[in-house]
């Protein structure tokens, strides 16, 4: 379902009640996610994000406006404007595209396969 003109975080905060609290998932790794505002999405984000967070349960995913102490951020744009805002971030930062991981294109894997490529590159658990 494309969510077009409303932020994920909204949707998830409705039907998730660990959101509520900012935590996704309990581990070592802590990933603040940063959606866009969905105004012309190419890509559902907020399943995405349920992706990275099935393929990795070691992780734990917060939502940024929530809890911004994290160890890295991942910023989600639905298309390739890339518009959402980069906040002030002491860590890694991922920007993502429907079709591109840093900018970069992908290389023949799913978009959650490269990002967690990356994001396990971008930092090691404690």
């Amino acid at each position: 379902m494309i969510m077009k003109g409303k932020s994920p975080e909204c949707e998830w905060l409705k039907h998730d009640e660990s959101a509520k609290h900012g935590i996704m998932r309990v581990s070592h790794i802590k990933v603040a996610l940063k959606f866009c505002g969905h105004c012309s999405p190419r890509r559902d984000m907020a399943i995405l994000a349920e992706e990275l967070m099935d393929a990795a349960e070691e992780i734990s995913f917060v939502f940024f406006s929530r809890d911004p102490s994290a160890d890295v951020l991942i910023i989600l744009n639905a298309c390739e404007a890339a518009c959402a805002a980069q906040p002030p971030f002491p860590g890694p930062v991922i920007i993502i595209t429907p079709e591109t991981v840093n900018r970069w294109p992908l290389n023949g894997n799913g978009l959650a396969e490269e990002i967690l490529k990356v994001l396990k590159t971008s930092v090691k658990p404690e």
